[in-house]
């Protein structure tokens, strides 16, 4: 899992800050590719639409990259 900066993972760091944020319009999005027999999630996060993705070899994996770069994308938009 993606380590987060109070060691709850990527994804529930992202739901705290849009439960926190109500003015945020946040979406998201998940796709598949097959790749030499393997599959392959994307997971995409939009916030305030700026969008930032992940892939993984599970939908969770994708999802906790997604939330990791857009954690990273918002710090960088609204540094508190």
């Amino acid at each position: 899992m993606i380590g987060s900066k109070n060691g709850k993972g990527s994804i529930t760091d992202l739901k705290e800050l849009v439960d926190r944020n109500r003015e945020l319009v946040v979406t998201h999005s998940i796709s598949e590719r097959t790749e030499e027999g393997q599959t392959i999630f994307r997971h995409a996060t939009t916030i305030n639409g700026k969008t930032v993705s992940g892939e993984g070899k599970t939908k969770k994996r994708a999802e906790a990259v997604a939330a990791s770069k857009a954690l990273v994308e918002f710090s960088q938009m609204d540094p508190q």
